[in-house]
């Protein structure tokens, strides 16, 4: 868990969200008034199968598989991402940039220590 981040807002844009509250407010009692439901998005239901229809069993069988396969291409996308990643932290790492930046600090390392004793 990282920091929270403030919530404070920009003077425009608190003014730019009261007036749009304003409005909306405004919208609403203008509907009442004049006895106007405001349009809502209904949410249509899936209605499924019905148990009367011949070739249920084999339409179930049709999505099962076919959402089996989508979740199967979806684990090997995920696994080619992981293998990407390794490979580019692998390239990294054998880069002989980072090699000398790892001798350098060693050597730094021995120096501080032989400065010691």
């Amino acid at each position: 868990m990282g920091k929270q981040t403030s919530s404070r807002l920009t003077k425009k844009k608190k003014v730019n969200i009261i007036k749009k509250k304003k409005e909306k407010d405004r919208k609403i009692r203008k509907a009442a008034k004049n006895g106007i439901a405001l349009p809502r998005n209904k949410l249509k239901k899936d209605l499924g199968i019905p148990n009367l229809l011949p070739d249920k069993k084999q339409i179930l069988e049709k999505i099962y598989q076919k959402r089996q396969a989508e979740k199967q291409e979806k684990n090997e996308l995920k696994a080619i991402r992981r293998l990407k990643k390794n490979n580019a932290n692998k390239k990294l790492t054998d880069s002989p940039r980072w090699l000398t930046f790892n001798i350098w600090l060693n050597v730094n390392k021995w120096n501080l220590m032989l400065k010691k004793s």
